[in-house]
């Protein structure tokens, strides 16, 4: 089965959920320092299944 790729900052929130993650739950936790370097490889090239972007970020890349 294929694992979910996920981009996560560092921030108390994303901090929990890894924690919490377990083998069984098949996702593949990426730590990206800052996180707004996930931005273009998440949509040029869909390297992530998940990522944090933000809403305004996302906005603009719609708009361009």
């Amino acid at each position: 089965m294929k694992s979910i790729t996920i981009a996560f900052g560092n921030t108390p929130i994303s901090n929990i959920f890894l924690e919490a993650q377990t083998a069984a739950s098949n996702l593949d936790p990426k730590a990206i320092k800052p996180i707004h370097r996930a931005f273009r490889p998440m949509t040029e090239n869909t390297t992530f299944d998940v990522s944090e972007l933000a809403i305004v970020t996302a906005i603009q890349a719609v708009e361009h």
